[in-house]
């Protein structure tokens, strides 16, 4: 009789190259997920900006001055405040009636900017004065802005007024 001579199972360089592979496709796929979350949480904060802004501007047109706090264009204007996507991280967005300290009872808010903090790589937004906003309660500090049409036009001062003798 011949002696035959069967090949049952791997070697084990097959099987560490398997595992290789194997391991090497994992971690690629799991960093495109937390990619893709990111950028869906981004998304949804840019979006929640834009809406913010766009109920802010109507505010606007109907008072003739910004709110000194975003809450008071709900529920004319919107139906509730949208939050982060991770709020219970701390997060929220930031609102800043501008000039500071100025209040909706005297008309006197002329700008505003609204900030929030990104998870990827969304940097973009207009106003700069966001670094300047604490948008985390833990930490970090807001890196993407919307701001109203008049926020790059300088404020305009009233003309003092004439002193009659």
């Amino acid at each position: 009789m011949k002696n035959i001579k069967l090949h049952l199972g791997f070697t084990l360089v097959e099987l560490l190259i398997a595992i290789s592979i194997v391991a090497i496709l994992t971690t690629v796929g799991a960093r495109l997920y937390l990619n893709s979350v990111e950028n869906g949480l981004d998304s949804k904060r840019v979006k929640d900006l834009e809406s913010l802004k766009q109920a802010l501007e109507l505010y606007h047109q109907s008072s003739r001055s910004y709110p000194s706090a975003m809450s008071e264009v709900v529920p004319k204007y919107l139906d509730s405040l949208p939050q982060d996507p991770k709020i219970s991280t701390g997060r929220n967005y930031q609102y800043k009636a501008l000039p500071v300290n100025c209040t909706t009872d005297a008309r006197d808010c002329s700008k505003f900017i609204i900030c929030a903090k990104t998870d990827g790589n969304q940097t973009a937004g207009v106003p700069t004065d966001c670094n300047l906003v604490t948008c985390n309660s833990n930490s970090g500090d807001c890196n993407y802005g919307v701001a109203s049409n008049e926020y790059d036009k300088p404020f305009i001062l009233p003309s003092p007024t004439p002193v009659s003798k």
